[in-house]
């Protein structure tokens, strides 16, 4: 049953009980939790890649040992699960898991690592009393991990996880814990040790924290967005500024901080790119233009997003010009001059394309011969009537 969140609230000479602390706790860790849950979608934050290191065995035979790198998630239940050292993978637990399924014909399989949040009693220091001779309860509670072994193909299961309701923190009291995919790996059942490790298999790839939000604001006028935490030569960004009257531009990075525009929409909507836009005809008079040079017996290219099924049915229009093109060394022997004798292309769009060279007016003075030309082929949308 669903209730509405309440907060502790406290008075002058109020006795405070244990539950009321607890309580204002645990109000915090709900509300963070809604807020990660609802706002973010989940993942990991920081670190966590699987990191192997090359080893042998006595006789020679390599394998590697895996562990889990440092660093944050936060699970599907709002919940932050924290690494905060170094945690090797446990072989044992993968053979309890997977060992019996692993053989010769399936030895390239890969197997999910999985990591989940539980809270754990913090370690016995000894046991303490208290003063009637009670054994006191423990203070402290950690907010604990544990990385397991799925089964091949319970990755693709990760989405179809409960999310708990709108008014409940980081899961509920009984509930499977929330399942976050680290990464993969490959088992050698022979030395019974990891083979391999990767970041996705059948589909599925590790997943990192993100936003969930339909406006996103910049408070400096200009906001960016880029495929690295540091930005570096080469890696993408697209970036909306408020220079210029305001702008959209996608582009790459220098290395130095300024993003090199590859693509450029101003606030008028006007739009300047380096490079070739290509698209597809979808209104009619829009027009897609290839161009380039061709030899005799060659079929013209369509421009990008231009189909034959579109030609054929009369929803494209095609408009073909030619050009003989013919350089001073195609010349045959002892021929000087040349006319053309043919440059057309036939319906199925293949280039026809011939010269006459010649070196008098008598027939053993002329020879016809292949020859290339320029190209430019327009594919118009046809008119709504057909036009």
């Amino acid at each position: 049953m669903s209730v509405q969140p309440d907060r502790p609230v406290f008075s002058e000479a109020q006795v405070l009980a244990a539950a009321d602390l607890t309580r204002l706790v645990d109000y915090a860790a709900d509300a963070e939790a809604r807020h990660e849950r609802m706002l973010h979608l989940w993942g990991i934050a920081q670190g966590l890649a699987l990191v192997a290191e090359p080893d042998t065995q006595p006789g020679g035979t390599a394998f590697i040992r895996i562990s889990v790198a440092p660093g944050l998630a936060i699970d599907g239940t709002g919940r932050q699960i924290v690494v905060a050292a170094s945690q090797p993978l446990d072989e044992g637990a993968f053979e309890q898991v997977n060992g019996t399924t692993v053989t010769d014909a399936n030895r390239d399989t890969w197997f999910p690592v999985l990591l989940t949040g539980r809270d754990q009693d913090p370690p016995s220091e000894g046991v303490t009393t208290t003063s009637c001779g009670h054994q006191a309860a423990p203070t402290r509670v950690v907010e604990g991990f544990e990385v397991s072994f799925g089964r091949a193909g319970d990755e693709l299961a990760l989405d179809e996880q409960d999310v708990p309701p709108v008014d409940e923190g980081p899961g509920r009291p009984g509930s499977v814990p929330w399942r976050v995919l680290l990464g993969f790996v490959r088992w050698n059942p022979d030395i019974g040790q990891f083979s391999e490790k990767g970041t996705s298999a059948n589909g599925v790839s590790v997943r990192y924290a993100g936003v969930l939000a339909d406006e996103v604001a910049a408070r400096n006028g200009r906001i960016e967005a880029r495929t690295q935490v540091t930005p570096k030569l080469g890696t993408p960004a697209a970036v909306v500024d408020e220079q210029d009257g305001g702008r959209f531009y996608f582009g790459l990075h220098d290395g130095s901080g300024t993003v090199t525009k590859l693509l450029t929409v101003s606030a008028k909507g006007d739009v300047t790119a380096t490079g070739t836009i290509r698209g597809r005809l979808s209104e009619s008079g829009g027009v897609l233009m290839q161009s380039g040079i061709v030899t005799d017996g060659v079929l013209l290219p369509l421009p990008d997003g231009v189909t034959q099924e579109q030609v054929t049915s009369g929803e494209v229009v095609l408009h073909v010009i030619l050009t003989p093109r013919v350089p001073p060394s195609a010349a045959p022997s002892g021929k000087v001059l040349w006319v053309p004798a043919e440059c057309r292309a036939d319906d199925d769009r293949r280039v026809h394309c011939s010269v006459t060279w010649f070196s008098g007016f008598t027939a053993a003075e002329r020879v016809i011969v292949p020859a290339s030309c320029d190209y430019v082929l327009l594919a118009a949308a046809a008119s709504q009537d057909g036009s």
